[in-house]
């Protein structure tokens, strides 16, 4: 390359034919120094880039669009990481077989009951080195995953609130197991992701 451009780079450069094979010598000269040295790594360039996506779909009963859904994150798979977490699902226990054969990754499913409730959270293998923690409560609410990923402890948690009455003791119990899971798994950053059913323009200091 650098000798089949040599008259080009000599005529945009205004420099003799010596002049030139000078430059290129000491070009091959810093080249060849560098790769004696033996202490010279590539740049590993910036850290995997992180998705994140969070939504009510308000019931995924219907199998199409349950299918929808699990086709939609599929077209994440360039991102080197990734976590979607679905919530009113109304996904039951009985929709786990259909879930696993459709989606063929990871996930944590927290079941509905008929038509209410329901967290489903998708994720891509490489969102952590290691795997540290996963939980999915019985009670179609909550999602928890724990990892690290580049020597930092990650935890992501996925919440569908309440959407009746008083919720201020739910989040209060919620914080506690957060704070109770960081402690535990040491964790550096924690991302809490969902639908908190919160009316932040009511006065009522209750919700």
């Amino acid at each position: 390359m650098i000798v089949s451009n040599l008259n080009y780079w000599m005529h945009t450069h205004n420099l003799f034919k010596s002049e030139a094979i000078y430059c290129v010598r000491c070009v091959w000269a810093l080249a060849l120094r560098i790769l004696r040295s033996g202490d010279v790594h590539c740049n590993p360039g910036p850290n995997k880039k992180l998705l994140i996506g969070s939504f009510n779909v308000r019931g995924a009963n219907d199998r199409l669009k349950t299918k929808r859904l699990l086709n939609y994150v599929a077209t994440k798979n360039k991102f080197d990481r990734y976590i979607y977490s679905f919530y009113e699902t109304h996904l039951t226990e009985k929709r786990r077989s259909e879930i696993e054969y459709g989606w063929r990754g990871e996930f944590l499913l927290s079941p509905g009951a008929g038509n209410a409730r329901g967290v489903l959270t998708l994720y891509k293998a490489t969102l952590f080195d290691t795997l540290l923690y996963s939980h999915a409560d019985p009670s179609g609410r909550t999602t928890w995953l724990a990892g690290t990923f580049d020597n930092k402890n990650d935890l992501f948690v996925s919440i569908y609130a309440p959407n009746f009455g008083s919720n201020k003791e739910y989040f209060e119990s919620i914080f506690k197991e957060i704070e109770s899971v960081k402690t535990k798994y040491n964790i550096d950053n924690t991302f809490v992701l969902g639908d908190f059913n919160i009316d932040i323009w009511t006065s009522d200091t209750k919700r």
